[in-house]
């Protein structure tokens, strides 16, 4: 299964919500889509993927190159609303770091 997003943008802030599957076999990367939405003026990003059934490897090597390329904009990354298993995964390949984890826009 592939993945779909849409994108919102609120003041400096570029929100996209994904559903599907972050996978290797998936035939355009997240990052590659999302970099070309991702300007100067978005300073910062929020990603709800609360859609997001499962992630490999190659989706969490997108989620590591998004982050690099908000950071570059001098920007804030922030990924809401994961599911468990995702979470897991996000913490163990970040460490904690580069990446915001909550569980909603509020939280």
């Amino acid at each position: 299964m592939s993945f779909t997003f849409h994108c919102r943008v609120i003041g400096e802030t570029l929100i996209a919500c994904i559903t599907g599957s972050l996978v290797a076999g998936n035939r355009f990367s997240l990052s590659k889509k999302l970099s070309k939405r991702i300007s100067h003026d978005d300073v910062n990003v929020i990603l709800d993927i609360s859609g997001v059934e499962y992630i490999d490897s190659m989706g969490m090597g997108d989620l590591a190159v998004i982050s690099s390329i908000v950071k570059k904009h001098y920007g804030h990354l922030t990924i809401i609303s994961p599911k468990r298993e995702v979470t897991e995964l996000i913490n163990n390949a970040f460490f904690g770091k580069h990446v915001e984890i909550k569980e909603s826009v509020d939280a």
